[in-house]
């Protein structure tokens, strides 16, 4: 890792920021000749991981646990059915950060179904059988929380990455709408 910093230039701290899967906070840097972008999110849904991305001139390096990898599966796949004329570097990135704040919004939908069907099982059930599912709900509980803890910096690392990268109007408009989504699905 620590080669591959020399080779695009990047800062010993952002070396050391990438490899520690640890970071505590979504963020975008701009450093010297690239822009840095920590975006966490979850693989399991118990689970929070850092994904790093590195967006130079005409080059754009991506840092992710392997459980991770279903991101950049999505986001590939997603660039291969849509038109070419958007493929620079800011739209992989918009690409890759849709995906992350997509997959957290279908959690939080799945988890709050969840909840509503425990809900709905617990009061049919008589006093004694509602250990397991309180013990559910608790689980559902603290699920909600680590993706809403997810979810609160995200609207301003969107907005501080359309600034930076948003090089055109409607690559923008993307981001804009990012931003607008991250916030209005927040738990």
């Amino acid at each position: 890792m620590v080669k591959l910093g020399q080779q695009f230039g990047l800062h010993p701290l952002t070396v050391e920021g990438i490899m520690d899967d640890a970071t505590s906070q979504d963020m975008m840097e701009q450093i010297d000749g690239y822009a840095l972008v920590m975006y966490r999110t979850t693989t399991d849904m118990t689970a929070e991981t850092a994904f790093s991305i590195v967006v130079g001139s005409g080059w754009i390096l991506s840092f992710h646990t392997s459980a991770a990898q279903m991101h950049i599966d999505r986001v590939l796949d997603r660039l291969q059915k849509h038109s070419t004329e958007l493929h620079g570097s800011s739209f992989v990135v918009y690409t890759l950060i849709y995906e992350i704040t997509d997959w957290l919004t279908m959690t939080t939908t799945q988890i709050k179904h969840d909840v509503v069907q425990i809900d709905n099982i617990v009061m049919t059930q008589v006093p004694e059988e509602h250990t397991g599912m309180l013990q559910n709900m608790e689980l559902l509980g603290w699920r909600t929380l680590g993706i809403q803890r997810l979810q609160l910096g995200k609207p301003d690392v969107v907005w501080r990455v359309a600034h930076v990268l948003g090089s055109s109007d409607e690559l923008e408009h993307y981001f804009r709408d990012l931003a607008a989504l991250g916030s209005l699905h927040a738990v």
